[in-house]
């Protein structure tokens, strides 16, 4: 492949870095999208029947618990992963 000139901010390495700069600092909001509802209510469905399969298994049934929690306070305050273990609880009881 030719380049225009010497120049390296022509090269096809700076245009491709430039892209991933665009997408890691947040001007391409794709990665920021928010699950769908329809998602949601699929993942719902599969802590609810994990949770009844797990009956006599009382640390597992815990474990869905708290994952079922963790995804839904994520998705109804539009917080990503990392932000839910920062929740002050009384203000999400609030919220």
């Amino acid at each position: 492949r030719g380049v225009a000139s010497n120049c390296p901010l022509d090269s096809e390495w700076f245009s491709r870095f430039i892209l991933g700069m665009e997408y890691r600092l947040g001007q391409q909001v794709k990665q920021d999208a928010a699950i769908s509802i329809e998602v949601m209510l699929e993942l719902m469905k599969w802590f609810e029947m994990s949770y009844q399969e797990s009956a006599d298994d009382m640390p597992r049934r815990r474990l869905i618990c708290e994952s079922a929690s963790f995804c839904i306070c994520s998705f109804c305050a539009l917080l990503r992963g990392f932000e839910v273990p920062k929740i002050v609880l009384t203000y999400l009881q609030d919220f």
